[in-house]
């Protein structure tokens, strides 16, 4: 089961100063990273990605995967090695991601790891030109062809603001998106990066408990179903965000939900059961599930 943390102590702070740089990608592993400098300066602390991880092979390779029902085609976790496999520094992360194609629908999860001395916030690469879309960046995901199977800001980030101490982690999570076309999925290309977390301008979502995850499905469709539990005594207006991911025995990814603006607002302390539903899960493989939720 993946941990849920929560920082609501720590915001990040984007300098005024700050000027656009010229963006790269960086490869890691399966999941392609568009990179931009977090300070104000050159001078900054830097950030580091750990090398690519092997390669699948043997009946982890990639299969054509048309929409059809009955598909379920896992793409091999990618990532990087163990934290403890080099030297750690101060501002140090990893991103490591599992997708899943089922029945057309393309899902993703992706472990977001602090193996840093220091606290991280992970938000949009694109945060200069895109200021009101911090937590919702783009994800792309194209065919080995060279076509697009999916461009979206379904996913979320959970928590929200994204900020992660030291040893600590948080998840993007997206729920089933329709694909277009088909064949086989090349690596993603996500517009999300880590910077030095330094306190101040975004407020922090509120983490909201949930308990009591139950699914079942029907024509394709999952539905779940828990208690969500507000725990911070925090009166916030805004509706939460529900993100829940289904793993088999093994803990490989088979298929998420998300779900925006869930039910009306919490009171402080208040206790209220929930429902949402959504495509592309795997369900005959679900062992067991992790479920996140906030108040942004």
């Amino acid at each position: 089961m993946m941990p849920r943390v929560w920082r609501p102590d720590l915001l990040p702070r984007r300098s005024g100063s700050q000027t656009r740089v010229a963006r790269r990608l960086l490869l890691t592993g399966g999941l392609i990273i568009g990179l931009a400098a977090c300070g104000g300066t050159t001078e900054g602390p830097g950030w580091t990605f750990a090398p690519g991880s092997a390669q699948p092979s043997g009946d982890a390779q990639l299969t054509p995967a048309p929409s059809q029902s009955g598909t379920f085609t896992p793409v091999p976790t990618t990532g990087a090695p163990p934290a403890g496999s080099e030297t750690p520094r101060p501002f140090a992360g990893r991103m490591s991601n599992q997708l899943v194609l089922q029945d057309g629908q393309l899902s993703m999860y992706m472990l977001l790891e602090n193996t840093g001395l220091a606290p991280l916030t992970f938000l949009n690469t694109l945060y200069d030109d895109e200021p009101d879309q911090l937590w919702t960046p783009t994800v792309a995901f194209p065919w080995t062809s060279g076509e697009t199977a999916l461009i979206t800001r379904s996913g979320r980030f959970f928590p929200s603001p994204t900020i992660v101490g030291p040893g600590q982690s948080a998840v993007y999570l997206m729920g089933g998106q329709e694909v277009t076309g088909q064949g086989e999925l090349a690596r993603p290309v996500a517009n999300i990066k880590f910077c030095p977390t330094r306190g101040m301008d975004d407020e922090p979502g509120v983490p909201v408990a949930v308990d009591d995850i139950a699914w079942s499905a029907s024509g394709g469709i999952t539905t779940v179903s828990g208690t969500m539990r507000e725990t911070l005594g925090s009166s916030r207006p805004s509706l939460p965000i529900v993100g829940v991911a289904f793993f088999d025995a093994a803990d490989a990814f088979v298929g998420a939900i998300v779900a925006n603006r869930v039910g009306d607002a919490l009171s402080p302390g208040e206790i209220r059961t929930f429902e949402i539903s959504g495509p592309g899960v795997a369900t005959d493989r679900i062992d067991h599930a992790q479920a996140y939720a906030f108040i942004p």
